[in-house]
């Protein structure tokens, strides 16, 4: 994994500081605070698995690629579908229904879950 400096989007910009010091729990913290620092400093060699679907119900993988696209997808049986994004701002506001995850957006689901299963370290 290279680390060089690279500037956030503005969208994610904003959305860092409007969570600084606003946190429901200490792992959204963690959550915000690595992905910050992910987006501004590290550059994976390939796909950063955020989450597996081995480690939720749901069979949800969530994914980072260059410093700030992500991908969201469900290799469930019955349902699959998968969305790459530009940013963590408008990954975290997809409507969850897109992978079945009940109503509110990606980022609810997440937080509801208070960020279990994630792991910060890649995984190339």
């Amino acid at each position: 994994m290279l680390q060089v400096e690279h500037e956030l989007c503005n969208a994610d910009q904003i959305l860092f500081a409007q969570m600084e010091g606003h946190y429901q729990s200490e792992n959204e913290r963690i959550f915000f605070e690595t992905m910050k620092y992910k987006e501004e400093c590290e550059l994976p060699d390939g796909w950063d698995v955020l989450l597996s679907g081995k480690d939720n119900e749901e069979k949800i993988f969530f994914y980072r690629d260059s410093y700030d696209f992500y991908m969201i997808e469900r290799r469930d049986p019955q349902y699959r579908y998968i969305e790459e994004f530009g940013g963590l701002t408008d990954t975290l506001a997809a409507p969850a229904s897109k992978w079945h995850l009940g109503e509110g957006t990606f980022g609810d689901w997440l937080r509801h879950r208070d960020y279990a299963g994630l792991v910060y370290a890649n995984h190339d």
